[in-house]
Formats: C-alpha cells, structure tokens, sequence
C-alpha cells in the first residue's frame, strides 16, 4: 500500500501565493492573473449546468473533466460545483494544485480557461444531498445520457477546431466516487478480478505524445477495503464499460474518492489520490494544452 503522507502538501507562508511545499520541494502553480469572482449573496439559481467551457470563450480540449453523481440541494440552490460548504472538493483540487489557490466554488465556471478542467455529474438535474437516496438502477438510467452529454463536448470541439477525437477528448475524466462509475458497468460485474494496486510512477513510463499509449493491466494508486462493495480502486482505470463511447477512448478514466464530508475517509486516504492526480496533469497534460494553440488546430492530422 502507497505511502501518500510522502506527498502531503502545505502552504509555505515563506513563498510566493500559489506555492506548496512537498518534501522540501516547492511546486509553482503560474496561473494567468484575472478578475476574481466573489460570491456577494447571489439570488438563488436552483439549476446546475454542466461546465465545459468558460463564458464567452469557445469550447476547447480539456485536460480533466471530473465526474460527480449528482448535485446537492447546496449546489443546485446555488448554482455552482460542490457548493455544500462540507464539501472537501475545492480544497482538494487546490491540494493538489490541479487549480489556483484562492478559487471556491462560484470560480466553477473560469476553470475550464484558467486550469482546464469541467464540471458535469452522472445524474445531472437532480438534486439531492444524499446521492445513497439514489437506488442502483436508478443511477444506471442515467448512463447513456451521460455518453451523450460528454461525446457532444468532443464533437463540437472536432467541428469547431476540424481535430479527430483522439485531439479533441479530455485528457483525463476523473469520477468523484466509485458509485458512479460502477453504474455504467452491466450489473453484478466483478470489479475483484481488476483490482491491484500500483504506484502512478509507473504510468508516467509513457510514450511520446502522439505514439500509442498501452494502459497497464493494473488500475494504479490505492485500493480501499469498502466492506460490502469488496475492493474499489481507486485512480487510473484499466477498463472500461461494454459500451464505452469510442469518442472516449483516448481519455485516461479516473476514480477518486468522494469529496463529500459524509464520506468516511482518513485524509490520507481522500487527499492521496488526488495529489496523484495533480502531479499526473503536470507531468503529461500542464496547461494550456499544446493541441489548443492557433498554429496546432491549423495542422492536419
């Protein structure tokens, strides 16, 4: 089992905004400067609309898409991702520096163009705070409105920018809970024969960009004892559902714990894996993503 205090993350006092300290080693986040959104006792919206794109700038590649069940009565009242203030969501993303420090929920929307990263839930228009409400089947129900939803972000980004899906699909779609991805599996599958941990050292063994990327039998970061669900994994996934969308295929899948304050977890266990998944998006995907740029898009494939 990994180790993840070696990765704990802090706030050095001593350096610049936007610095973190891990093991005497000081990782930079250079975010662009822009205006700060402020949440100034907003009238409530009572939606939540999925988030690929920033206002007024058009849809483009992302590098991580992160995938909740479904949104809670605090963010539905509000408007915003993981808006429930017991929510550990925003504090985990800046963790492990995959956004800026001082983002918080009401800066959903300036993430797509600030870091690269969207926002949409399985089950999207339905509110409630406790996602266990939700029996199985119906949380399956929902699955190929999910594809659907996701394979149009990388279809308009393939008309707009004339790319193949293999340049237009998230670099990373990151589910914030086992419960949802195991939804899209046909039921009584046996995620047990898929389980064994691995450290993500091992999948930064890479091809160059463009070459083909051959997953490891193995899902990588941790596996957890969840008692009646047996062992989930936790990090990067090796399968994928019978019918996983093909537009998909490129897009490295991720399963990280629940940010949901109900959800019990030591913080090692909640914070390692997404420290893990910082350091994958800096290591492989920093942004902006070079397939972004003007002259890129112009190339043809």
């Amino acid at each position: 089992m990994i180790d993840f205090s070696a990765f704990a993350y802090r706030e050095n006092s001593d350096s610049n905004p936007g610095d973190y300290q891990c093991q005497n080693k000081i990782v930079s986040s250079n975010w662009k400067s822009f205006p700060r959104r402020k949440n100034n006792n907003e009238v409530p919206k009572n939606e939540l609309k999925e988030i690929y794109h920033s206002p007024d700038i058009a849809e483009q590649t992302l590098r991580l898409i992160i995938v909740g069940h479904n949104p809670s009565d605090s963010s539905w009242e509000h408007g915003h991702y993981y808006a429930n203030p017991a929510n550990r969501m925003w504090k985990l993303l800046i963790l492990a520096g995959i956004v800026p420090t001082d983002f918080t929920c009401v800066n959903d929307v300036d993430c797509p163009s600030v870091c690269g990263v969207g926002f949409t839930d399985l089950m999207v228009g339905i509110p409630e705070t406790k996602s266990s409400k939700f029996s199985t089947s119906e949380s399956k129900a929902y699955k190929l409105s999910f594809y659907k939803r996701v394979v149009d972000h990388v279809h308009r980004i393939m008309k707009n920018q004339k790319v193949v899906s293999s340049r237009a699909c998230p670099k990373v779609i990151a589910f914030a809970g086992i419960r949802q991805w195991k939804a899209l599996f046909p039921p009584n599958y046996n995620f047990d024969d898929d389980v064994n941990s691995k450290h993500i050292e091992d999948y930064f063994q890479l091809p160059a960009v463009g070459e083909k990327r051959k997953l490891p039998e193995e899902s990588i970061f941790i596996s957890k004892d969840l008692g009646d669900q047996k062992k989930s994994p936790y990090g990067i996934q090796s399968v994928r559902p019978p019918d996983w969308p093909a537009d998909l295929a490129d897009s490295v899948i991720v399963v990280l714990p629940s940010s949901s304050g109900a959800a019990a977890l030591t913080n090692t266990e909640r914070e390692g894996p997404y420290i893990e998944l910082g350091k994958l998006l800096q290591s492989r995907w920093p942004w902006p993503l070079v397939s972004n740029l003007p002259k890129f898009c112009e190339m043809n494939f």
